[in-house]
Parts: structure tokens; C-alpha cells; sequence
């Protein structure tokens, strides 16, 4: 890998609950891109998804809302943005996956 690169999270639809729609063959045209342009580029490309912000990052239990987008945690009552949460457990799933790989 080359160093200085960058990482985008997309969150694309899977084709099953796609299926029947009208936008299903745009939404999937679509959802190549990132995959295409990370291969051009000779960028890391490894598609993550089902990734909630309402699990605790910590142990994984599911939290109880305590303000606009803000999840408290019912076992270790951690308190953290929903935004952040899903973006740690993305990054902890990231490198998880490479270390396998």
C-alpha cells in the first residue's frame, strides 16, 4: 500500500432491497464506482456495512437514546455521539479485516 492514502466510507445499498425498484439499476451502477475508482487509483478497497451507531463500541450492547443522536450504553454506560460510534466500529472492523488479510 502507499503511504498518504485515504480511506471513504460509503454506505451502499445491497441489491436485495433494491429489488423491484425503479432506481435499483441506477442505485447499483452507482454503488461501483468507489470499488472502480479505488482500483484505478491502487487504493484499499474493502466494503464494510451493518454498522450501527447505537451498538456500544466498548461491548457491543445496544445503547438507549439520551439526546439527538447521542446513545448511552446500557451494560458499561459509556456515553458517545451515534456519528462516532459508527465511525470507530467501521475503523475497529477496517483493521480487523486487514490484519486477517
Amino acid at each position: 500500500m502507499r503511504r498518504g492514502y485515504c480511506v471513504t466510507v460509503v454506505d451502499l445499498p445491497d441489491s436485495e432491497s433494491l429489488k423491484g425498484t425503479r432506481l435499483q439499476r441506477t442505485l447499483l451502477r452507482v454503488g461501483k464506482l468507489p470499488k472502480n475508482l479505488a482500483r484505478y487509483e491502487g487504493i484499499d478497497y474493502l466494503p464494510l456495512s451493518g454498522v450501527s451507531g447505537k451498538v456500544c463500541p466498548l461491548c457491543s450492547a445496544r445503547g438507549i437514546r439520551v439526546g439527538a443522536r447521542h446513545y448511552r450504553c446500557v451494560e458499561c454506560g459509556l456515553v458517545r455521539g451515534r456519528d462516532w460510534s459508527a465511525c470507530y466500529r467501521l475503523a475497529k472492523a477496517y483493521l480487523k479485516a486487514r490484519k486477517r488479510g
